[in-house]
């Protein structure tokens, strides 16, 4: 647990004037795509702003870590790995999104090849975040995931949320299922196990949950992943549905 003014309270009390710590995890941030440029710039035609690096940003504040964002890449080999390189000795965890798929400009498995990580998974059975990559080298750690926002998002509270949890000394796994009482509807079934984004909030005691329109714009206060394993649904109003709390409930 983190040392507050609580914590240095007891720990006066029993004498102990030094105590090991574990470190704030390093989590490295870098987007790569060439259709992406600045928030403070006009996007234009065929280009979208730097979305995903800074919800990055945030969720990594959020679990604990600190966040060092690496800037924009273009769909360069020789430009991505350099960026990594050139930062991995001060650095954990390396996250970056985009060019995680097949396609001619998936270039991130080549790229941590070439760094000397070893993959450890390509893809994962989900929905979002389906194109996501895993390697390591010694201590370090690697994470590709998609360009999409929501697989970003997604792929991020499974993953690197429970390791940088272990990296503080805390328990990883955040996969903590509860179940709740749907409020509206969900379609199915899904052909992969599929997280929702998703608002819960108790309400006479009860919990709820109401799933969160695709599309950038339904982040804002998401505090749930609503797990539906492959093969159900759909989902009526008043359903029980199994979920993941990300932050606190609203009441």
């Amino acid at each position: 647990m983190p040392v507050r003014s609580g914590e240095m309270v007891l720990l006066a009390l029993a004498g102990k004037k030094k105590v090991k710590l574990y470190s704030p995890p390093r989590v490295g941030i870098l987007v790569t795509g060439e259709e992406v440029v600045n928030i403070e710039e006009d996007p234009g035609h065929g280009k979208i702003r730097n979305t995903n690096g800074y919800m990055l940003v945030g969720q990594t504040k959020e679990k604990g870590g600190i966040p060092y964002f690496l800037g924009l890449a273009g769909d360069s080999i020789k430009e991505i790995a350099g960026v990594i390189e050139k930062n991995l000795p001060h650095l954990d965890v390396v996250v970056t999104t985009g060019g995680a798929g097949g396609g001619d400009f998936d270039l991130i498995e080549e790229v941590f090849s070439s760094l000397g990580a070893s993959i450890l998974f390509r893809q994962l059975f989900i929905k979002p975040g389906h194109f996501t990559l895993g390697a390591c080298k010694k201590d370090k750690l690697f994470l590709g995931l998609s360009g999409s926002p929501a697989g970003v998002f997604v792929s991020f509270e499974l993953l690197a949320a429970p390791l940088l949890r272990r990296m503080q000394g805390l328990k990883g796994d955040e996969k903590n299922l509860e179940e709740a009482r749907l409020k509206g509807y969900i379609k199915g079934p899904f052909p992969q196990d599929s997280y929702l984004k998703g608002v819960s909030y108790l309400e006479k005691g009860a919990l709820k949950v109401e799933a969160k329109r695709a599309g950038i714009t339904s982040f804002a206060g998401v505090n749930t992943l609503i797990y539906i394993p492959r093969g159900k649904g759909p989902f009526q109003e008043g359903d029980r549905v199994r979920v993941i709390p990300l932050k606190g409930f609203t009441g």
